[in-house]
């Protein structure tokens, strides 16, 4: 029987849920906004298959990966519609005109993130673009299990402990399934997302149903974490870089506690391709490098080659460890900050996100880096901006092929 003591070993993917035989696990809700089993110990026959599909007690008895690694640009428009470099939207396309299925992260109605199927390629940009909070897959493995039986080619798409989960929750491999792995910062509650978006709400005097588009990045720089909205009438509300819910993000105080000690990074997932960002690329290949963004794709098996090849994107060949070099995420998890503990018993008590998130961001802001903000700002004001960017580029790349830019 499945118990959670340490909330570090459970990353809520559901799968020991929908592998009980007798239906007396459910996934319930913390005080943080993250889903855990809970089990009716009084109908559980401890038959042990709910800790067997387990990926945070478990590990994939799977071949190392073949770590061919690429950047890749898909065509500008979709690009501009993407994350990154679009590598995502080149693989789906690809599937689907060949009669498959894709699963993947999107927003349903009620704003909330969803593990959901498309079979169209006019449906494929519900599950474009970045969305950072944890999706809940319902009975997605069950779905994808049924569909790859009858012979379905099925990609799913989730971050590592989802495909991880995924590949444990049916037990074999199976020669239509696809799986692509999104490289992960953490995944923030979505509690805490919820929260945010009625405190925006209520701000702007608006309504859930008045939301149209929910972004996370800035789609004219892929480089830029933007919160934006966009509305049915066409308005736009944008939030500025330290907006309070991607600040709270980037410090990992919202992720969830098994995101500090995640048991499918180092490409332990068992997917065929592993998707990302190329952070550091411009330190790499200038030429290669745009604003609009460039993917980061590893093959890990020979059927992960075998999709790529199909593939009509631009890309280019790099090593592995240079990719590594700007892309820790792919080995090493999120440390976990000392007052996340007080955050969340603070916002207890404030019921507040905005204000409260704020207090614990801005104390972590030291006084020289204040001095240095500011500073900085200054000598852009009187002409000497190329100076100011020539500096910072120059210690960016030092720290970059040191090895010590996070």
């Amino acid at each position: 029987m499945i118990e959670i003591i340490d909330k570090k070993k459970c990353c809520g993917c559901g799968g020991c849920t929908l592998a009980c035989p007798k239906h007396c696990i459910n996934m319930k809700e913390d005080e943080e906004g993250f889903l855990y089993p809970v089990v009716d110990e009084e109908i559980c026959i401890d038959c042990g298959l709910c800790e067997k599909v387990c990926p945070c007690l478990n590990n994939l008895n799977i071949q190392p990966s073949l770590k061919k690694t690429y950047a890749l640009k898909d065509y500008d428009d979709s690009r501009i519609k993407s994350s990154s470099g679009g590598a995502f939207a080149s693989i789906a396309r690809y599937v689907l005109e060949n009669g498959g299925i894709i699963y993947g992260a999107s927003l349903n109605e009620q704003k909330q993130v969803v593990h959901t199927v498309v079979g169209k390629l006019e449906d494929l940009d519900n599950l474009r673009g970045s969305k950072y909070v944890q999706s809940n897959l319902n009975d997605t493995y069950v779905q994808i299990k049924n569909h790859l039986k009858e012979g379905r080619k099925v990609l799913f798409s989730g971050v590592s402990c989802q495909v991880k989960g995924l590949n444990l929750f049916l037990r074999k491999r199976y020669n239509n399934l696809f799986s692509v792995e999104i490289l992960c910062h953490g995944v923030p509650s979505p509690k805490i997302f919820k929260m945010y978006l009625e405190e925006v709400c209520k701000k702007h005097d608006i309504s859930l149903d008045d939301i149209k588009s929910i972004f996370f990045r800035n789609p004219k720089s892929w480089k830029e974490y933007i919160f934006s909205i966009q509305m049915n009438d066409g308005r736009y509300f944008k939030g500025p870089l330290d907006n309070s819910f991607m600040s709270g993000f980037g410090s990992n105080l919202i992720l969830r506690p098994s995101c500090f000690d995640c048991s499918a990074k180092s490409l332990r997932a068992g997917s065929d391709i592993l998707l990302g960002d190329f952070w550091g690329l411009e330190y790499l290949d200038t030429d290669f490098v745009d604003n609009k963004g460039v993917s980061l794709v590893i093959l890990n098996t020979h059927r992960g080659i075998d999709l790529f090849d199909h593939l009509s994107s631009d890309f280019k060949e790099f090593n592995y460890n240079q990719a590594l070099l700007g892309n820790k995420n792919i080995e090493h998890s999120q440390r976990e900050p000392a007052d996340r503990a007080n955050f969340f018993r603070s916002l207890e008590v404030t019921n507040e996100y905005t204000n409260t998130i704020k207090e614990f961001t801005n104390k972590k802001r030291p006084l020289l880096l204040e001095i240095r903000h500011y500073g900085v700002t200054i000598l852009k004001y009187i002409g000497l901006r190329k100076v100011v960017d020539y500096v910072r580029d120059y210690q960016q790349r030092r720290l970059f092929f040191s090895g010590k830019l996070d």
